[in-house]
């Protein structure tokens, strides 16, 4: 088990139900869905729970195992903030503001990023690209070009799923 990502641009939302979307697997190639969001509503926009079309690009790429994830996620936030991800947690008002935020204080087994959060989490990728290309961990920096393209894609009237 682990954490899967699926990034999409330009998603519509649909009619369908969960049950029509769930029995139609020629439905599956072309459209995504957004399951209620509960530990993190902000992240996701006000995207409504629901089928969505997609009508861009859909990127899906495994995250790691959970604990590779929070290894993953600890690194950034020890190279660009300072701090461990433990830290950021317990003081979530002290790095709200700060980048990477939306991602370090975020669920590492489900939930949605929405539009505008990863419109701000792209520009952080692409503003600390030269100081992530420095750590000297290569599958590190291939997973950081994954994100940075994920938030990418979804910054245009997409989403990031968390699964």
């Amino acid at each position: 088990m682990g954490l899967d990502i699926t990034a999409v641009s330009q998603a519509v939302k649909t009619d369908l139900t969960f049950e029509q979307y769930d029995e139609d697997s020629a439905l599956w190639d072309t459209h995504e869905h957004i399951w209620e969001e509960t530990d993190f509503p902000a992240r996701a926009d006000g995207l409504p729970a629901g089928v969505y079309r997609v009508d861009g690009e859909t990127l899906g790429f495994r995250a790691g195992s959970y604990g590779g994830y929070n290894a993953w996620r600890d690194t950034l936030s020890r190279t660009m903030l300072g701090v461990s991800a433990e830290t950021v947690w317990a003081n979530r008002q002290g790095y709200q503001e700060a980048p990477f935020y939306p991602l370090i204080d975020f669920s590492n087994c489900e939930g949605v990023i929405g539009p505008q959060t990863s419109a701000l989490l792209a520009r952080a990728f692409a503003r600390f690209a030269a100081k992530a290309a420095a750590v000297p961990d290569d599958y590190w920096r291939e997973k950081y070009a994954l994100w940075h393209r994920a938030f990418t894609l979804a910054a245009d009237h997409g989403f990031v799923r968390f699964h």
